[in-house]
């Protein structure tokens, strides 16, 4: 059997499950479609005329403004409970002192003193909470999706209809300044920009105080309408201490001093809204579903009074759309299905025991500055490069070693050289000759049957990869039979997109493993050819 067209058969298996992962992923998983048309003001957002006609009202569009300008601050994983007040009681419990209560006073003292000016709200998000969906989410008005969670590594310019098309095609000037994912989703949107890396998660300052060098001064100039200012300082200090970390409280603080400078600039026609794209978890992290990844806070002020009444007790919640090949027989290189089932499980069993779980919270992004503690620059593929080999490495490994199983034979074999049984009579003749009657083991006896070697590489991959296509069709069937359970989009959909990856990452390893191990059996083979030539003569 030749080298070729076991590499090729395999690949032939590799693509028919890459193909029924596709189907699969295409009808169970919710995917964006993106309608390039966009809306105008001559075209009612409904049913109906307008009650100043068809055109609408000069200087708007489809309704009257009330403000002339818009400030939006937005403070990545600015949780909820981060603008409660210092003491969180629970009945029937003593007060609980935690670093991030307390740290936004502005917001309690402003909802005290000017109740008819401000709003407090609780903002409940869709998953993935990961920072660019959020932001597609929170300007398109659609809904992310998991496929989508892969791109918060390099950003594509979103095409379909979003807010800063409709603010720069309406003539206003949008002023933005920090996270440079905004350069990506709306290149050249901007009147006036101040971007700034983002993904060096062990940075807490730089894009803040990149901002606030900004910040005043423009606000200042008046030679804005929109503007938009970005901070990633909260969400970097839950990556890299938590939110229980004293550092939290300071970050906190310092954007607490940020709003104060700003309402004490703000105009009487200018409303200032202050909000959180997403949550994050005990740990810090985010991307999952849980309570307090998906809840934010959402704060709106405005100098003059535009709420007729005091708010209620309880906040609001607010919902934020966002086929058969016969094989020749192996010979002496079989190998059991439960030494292969055992590998395989080995791959999951170092998955889990390194600390990893197929849940997007539990991803270890700080993996992406191992070796890296400045950060990358504007490389975007090479930290994502580094999670998923820092997630996928045993996957990976155990692929790559899979050809290894092959010495299995000879591992259950007694140690050391075996004699063959001679026949009675012949004790003479062994004593003579012992070492022509040695039987050859482990790599000498690769030598003998080199046809048998390669058709036993192949029964091995297909072994392999039908242990790991029995794992990712019970996950399959799993999310397939569980779609409508409260938990699947928290537990079972996560649980099939690490599967399919961890399929496609090892089958690929699979591959190299078998062609490394061909390539060095070509060398000994070539090795063997010279010293058998060198022996004849």
């Amino acid at each position: 059997m030749q080298k070729a067209s076991v590499l090729l058969f395999l690949a032939w298996v590799c693509f028919l499950f890459y193909a029924g992962i596709a189907l699969f992923t295409s009808g169970f998983l919710l995917t964006r479609l993106e309608l390039t048309n966009h809306s105008s003001c001559q075209e009612p957002p409904g049913p109906g005329s307008l009650p100043w006609g068809s055109q609408g009202k000069p200087g708007a569009c489809w309704m009257a403004s009330r403000f002339s300008r818009v400030v939006l601050v937005l403070i990545d994983a600015l949780r909820f409970d981060f603008a409660q007040p210092q003491h969180s009681h629970v009945p029937r419990e003593p007060p609980v002192s935690l670093p991030f209560l307390g740290k936004l006073s502005s917001l309690q003292r402003i909802l005290e003193i000017q109740p008819h000016h401000a709003r407090l709200y609780r903002s409940q998000v869709d998953p993935p909470t990961t920072t660019m969906q959020r932001l597609k989410a929170l300007t398109t008005g659609s809904l992310p999706t998991f496929i989508d969670a892969g791109s918060n590594f390099a950003s594509h310019a979103i095409v379909e209809d979003n807010l800063i098309k409709q603010l720069t095609s309406a003539g206003r000037r949008v002023v933005f300044m920090g996270d440079d994912t905004w350069k990506d989703l709306f290149p050249g949107a901007f009147s006036k920009a101040f971007f700034f890396p983002s993904f060096n998660v062990r940075d807490l300052d730089t894009v803040d105080n990149g901002i606030l060098e900004h910040l005043y001064p423009t606000m200042d100039s008046g030679e804005w309408d929109v503007l938009i200012a970005h901070f990633l300082g909260v969400d970097h200090c839950g990556h890299k201490h938590g939110p229980h970390h004293p550092e939290m409280a300071k970050k906190l603080s310092q954007m607490d001093q940020v709003i104060q400078g700003l309402v004490e600039r703000l105009e009487n026609d200018t409303l200032l809204v202050v909000a959180g794209d997403h949550g994050m978890t005990t740990n810090g992290d985010h991307g999952g579903d849980s309570e307090l990844e998906v809840s934010a806070a959402l704060f709106l002020y405005s100098p003059t009074a535009v709420f007729p009444s005091t708010p209620p007790e309880s906040f609001l919640l607010l919902h934020l759309l966002a086929a058969g090949i016969p094989v020749t027989t192996p010979g002496p290189f079989t190998v059991p299905w439960q030494a292969v089932s055992a590998w395989a499980l080995m791959a999951t069993q170092t998955f889990y025991s390194t600390g990893h779980q197929p849940v997007f919270p539990a991803i270890h992004w700080h993996a992406a500055f191992v070796g890296f503690p400045e950060g990358h620059g504007s490389c975007t593929w090479l930290p994502a490069l580094l999670v998923g080999a820092n997630t996928f490495a045993s996957h990976l490994l155990f692929a790559v070693g899979c050809p290894l199983l092959l010495l299995w034979p000879f591992l259950c074999e007694s140690q050391g050289l075996r004699k063959r049984q001679q026949p009675p009579g012949n004790e003479a003749d062994a004593r003579v000759r012992p070492e022509e009657e040695e039987e050859p083991l482990m790599e000498m006896r690769l030598r003998d049957a080199p046809q048998h070697f390669y058709a036993a590489l192949l029964q091995l991959g297909l072994k392999y990869l039908f242990i790991l296509g029995i794992q990712i069709l019970a996950c399959a069937l799993a999310a397939s039979i569980l779609r409508r359970h409260l938990m699947v989009w928290k537990v079972f959909a996560p649980k099939f997109i690490f599967e399919a990856v961890g399929f496609i990452v090892s089958s690929v390893g699979l591959l190299l493993g078998i062609a490394l191990v061909m390539r060095v059996d070509g060398a000994v083979s070539s090795w063997f050819r010279q010293l058998f030539l060198a022996q004849q003569r």
